[in-house]
This record gives structure tokens, sequence and C-alpha cells, in this order.
């Protein structure tokens, strides 16, 4: 049996853009949701990272 996860259609900058919780996330992956957290604050962290410093060389 398969599980379909749905996603939902968000409108931004007047495009549609399909998301997906964490959760869901956790769920298709097979991961905990507590790691899936941890890897999503660690790419926000690392853009964050990336335009507040931009490489000035």
């Amino acid at each position: 049996m398969h599980n379909f996860i749905t996603t939902s259609e968000r409108n931004f900058q007047n495009t549609t853009v399909q998301t997906m919780s964490s959760r869901e996330i956790a769920e298709l992956c097979g991961k905990q949701h507590k790691h899936v957290m941890r890897d999503i604050s660690k790419c926000l962290k690392s853009c964050t990272l990336k335009v507040l410093s931009p490489n000035l060389g």
C-alpha cells in the first residue's frame, strides 16, 4: 500500500508554489521530524550567513 502525501499550493509573488510540511518531508524520507528540523535550520543559517557576509573579494 502506498501512502501518498498531498502538497499545498500557496500564492507567492503572484506565482503558485507547491509546499510540504516538515512532518510530511520526514514521513516521506523515513526520518525523524527532529532531524528534518535540524537540517532545515542548518540550511537557513547557511543562507543567512551568505546574505549577511557577501564575498567582497
